[in-house]
């Protein structure tokens, strides 16, 4: 038996964000520039992909983002989603994604120290998938 090949390459990513209005935001990532082969006798690649999105908080309360995500061997996916903070410190989350469909829900805590955060996401190919995250941080800043 075969056990599993272990690959290594080095990547190049470049991306930056800017301010287009006081609450309007614009950003670009490009995710492994150089494309370095992995497996030399199938020319296999590590994956490039480019990223594009704009993001707008018309109030502290309130957060919209989009982003445009295009793989160059796949078709883009179009991803969107916004924050609500409706209690000081708890914030609901909900967005979807377009290619391939998905639909997401969360709810997240940010205390002094203690952050929380519980996602939900739906798909019509894999069904429900839950994450949950818990962040301590014992030295502010």
């Amino acid at each position: 038996a075969r056990g599993l090949d272990t690959r290594a390459g080095f990547t190049l990513s470049f991306g930056g964000i800017a301010t287009l209005a006081q609450n309007l935001f614009l950003g670009a990532h490009i995710v492994n520039i150089n494309q370095p082969v992995i497996h030399s006798l199938t020319g296999e690649r590590i994956p490039t992909r480019l990223l594009a999105g704009m993001a707008y908080r018309p109030s502290e309360k309130l957060f919209v983002a989009s982003e445009v995500e295009k793989d160059i061997e796949y078709d883009p996916t179009w991803k969107s989603g916004m924050e609500y903070v409706f209690v000081k410190k708890v914030a609901l989350r909900t967005g979807f994604q377009l290619h391939p469909q998905a639909g997401f829900f969360g709810v997240g805590f940010n205390g002094r120290k203690l952050n929380l955060d519980y996602a939900l996401q739906f798909s019509p190919l894999s069904g429900l998938s839950h994450q949950a995250t818990a962040t301590y941080q014992f030295k502010q800043p």
